[in-house]
């Protein structure tokens, strides 16, 4: 089927576009804000992270929505909207970014919803992939994945940018994994001189 994309920011609609390639499935592009022209090749300064998504009940009224789950609203979903607010707002927080939203074309209210970013933050780039499922009733389960490059090694990057997490071990011989609230878990997985971190969480 045809694909269409709506690019948006924070002045709202900038483009409409469609028919630009064949896929099973739509696919939006939502940019929250412009990103930034320099990207860095490995952040440095590292600075302390942010945990884990505020576990209190995601807003529901369509003014507390964000561009995503307004996008997301826009293309037939319903009861993810909330939970999909709840966890792009965590992931973007102080940051400029980016998204590229899959919505399934069939009842979109009952499948996966899944987006991509591009997040730009003060001192690292991030790339974040979120998924939101309706679980039955009015519920939506998530998860996000959050990988970013740091230019120091992973023994400081945990000690600095997630000094309130707990050291679990390796999952064999060098990923590191931490963990932090609920089901929130840090993989550090060596790279070159730097490291890059995995954030993990679901949101059930």
């Amino acid at each position: 089927m045809a694909v269409h994309g709506l690019l948006l920011d924070s002045a709202g609609l900038r483009a409409n576009w469609g028919d630009q390639m064949k896929m099973n499935g739509l696919v939006v592009w939502v940019g929250m804000a412009a990103v930034l022209a320099a990207m860095p090749a490995g952040a440095q300064g590292i600075q302390p992270q942010q945990n884990s998504v505020n576990r209190g009940a995601p807003p529901q009224g369509a003014a507390q929505f964000n561009a995503i789950a307004g996008v997301a609203a826009k293309s037939g979903v319903s009861k993810c909207l909330g939970r999909i607010n709840q966890v792009t707002n965590f992931v973007t927080a102080n940051s400029q970014s980016g998204t590229y939203l899959f919505v399934s074309p069939k009842q979109p209210d009952k499948s996966i919803i899944s987006a991509n970013l591009e997040v730009q933050a003060q001192n690292a780039l991030t790339f974040a992939s979120a998924s939101f499922a309706p679980t039955g009733s009015d519920g939506c389960g998530g998860m996000y994945e959050a990988v970013t490059y740091w230019g120091e090694n992973c023994d400081a990057v945990g000690a600095k940018g997630f000094p309130q997490l707990k050291k679990l071990g390796v999952i064999q011989r060098h990923v590191q994994v931490l963990q932090g609230e609920g089901t929130m878990r840090l993989f550090l997985m060596p790279a070159g001189q730097g490291c890059i971190s995995i954030k993990k969480e679901v949101i059930f």
